[in-house]
Formats: structure tokens, C-alpha cells, sequence
């Protein structure tokens, strides 16, 4: 299904392999981001024409009726929390991955926090993974290959103590920097999949 547009935003729905399907919302923008499904609270700025076009997409896209939307008070963004965890306060726990719930979202701002504070380190980062992929699996399609290195901290204190040396750029053309911060990523990735 093509994704519609309402009042600014993009609406589509998105399979995920063995997770519940969901409907995503994006300002045209690009600053606000969420995703609906039956058990999955709005964020409070998803203008309400959106939430009702996201939950009959999401009715048409997967079969099943998406339960009515009670409003606890009037207005565009009184929508209650669906379970009492919705109203928890956030305590960061390992492995929590991706958030489950309003409070997690808001606490882990991927757009805002991250995107936003840093786009070109990142367009750098992905630069890096490009380049390595193509060095690493030569004609294959970009994937991370993690068999093959394994000494994300290691090699990421040899590009650090480059950099340090002065050395911006590796043979490579690619930055020292950009090689810490995908290594010091796949050091996390590791971690945090490691804590599952």
C-alpha cells in the first residue's frame, strides 16, 4: 500500500519480520515520527486526523479491526495509555530494544536525539559501512558481515590513536573518526544483543 497523505504527515503500513505489524506516521518534514498498532499508544503531537487515518489503514493492511479509541478527556491528543506501563515513568533497562511503550519512545529520541544532532558524522558512518562492505564482500549487497572482525574495540583504539596521531584520513580515504564511531556502534550493537 502507498503511503497517504494527511494534514503534512505520510501514513503507511509495515510488516515486521516476527513483530507485530504497524502502521508508521511521518511529518512531511521529517521532524516527527510514530507508529500505531491495537496495543500502541499515540505520541501527544499526532494530530488526531492522522491516528484515525493510521488505524483504518492499519484495519485494511492486516485484517484484524483495531479496538476503539477511548478518549479520556476532549480534544485532538487525549488519548489514555493502553496498559498501566504506558503510564510508568521510564527506568533504563539493559536490552530494551526498540522501545516498548510511549514513555520508552520518548526517552530514546532517535530523530531528534541523534539524526538531527549529528547528519553528517552519520552520512560518514554509512560512507564507512559502504566502503568497508565493498572491501570486505566484494558484489555482495550491503550487510554486516560479523564473522569476519570481532575486535570492534581493538580496532576502534587503532583508528582512535591514528586520529590522535594526526592522521585524519586511513589509506582507505575513509575517516579515522568515522571508523571509531561504526566500530564503537557495533561494539553496542553487540552488547546490548548480548543482553537479549
Amino acid at each position: 500500500m502507498a503511503p497517504v497523505e494527511v494534514e503534512g504527515w505520510s501514513v503507511w503500513p509495515t510488516r515486521r519480520r516476527g513483530k507485530a505489524p504497524i502502521v508508521e506516521a511521518v511529518a512531511r518534514d521529517g521532524s516527527q515520527w510514530d507508529f500505531w498498532h491495537p496495543e500502541a499508544a499515540w505520541e501527544s503531537y499526532v494530530p488526531e486526523a492522522v491516528r484515525e487515518a493510521a488505524e483504518r489503514i492499519w484495519h485494511e493492511a492486516f485484517g484484524d479491526a483495531p479496538p476503539e479509541t477511548q478518549r479520556s478527556a476532549p480534544g485532538p491528543h487525549s488519548v489514555p495509555p493502553r496498559s498501566s506501563e504506558e503510564d510508568a515513568p521510564y527506568q533504563p533497562t539493559a536490552g530494551i530494544m526498540p522501545p516498548r511503550n510511549a514513555a520508552e519512545r520518548k526517552a530514546a529520541p532517535l530523530f531528534s536525539g541523534v539524526l538531527a544532532y549529528f547528519p553528517d558524522a552519520l552520512i560518514a558512518v554509512a560512507q564507512c559501512s559502504k566502503i568497508g562492505n565493498d572491501q570486505h564482500n566484494p558484489g555482495e549487497p550491503l550487510h554486516w558481515a560479523k564473522e569476519k572482525s570481532t575486535d570492534e574495540t581493538d580496532a576502534l583504539a587503532r583508528h582512535l590513536t591514528d586520529r590522535a596521531r594526526g592522521e585524519v584520513f586511513d589509506a582507505d580515504g575513509v575517516r579515522h573518526l568515522a571508523k571509531v564511531a561504526w566500530r564503537a556502534l557495533a561494539a553496542l550493537q553487540r552488547e546490548i544483543e548480548g543482553e537479549r
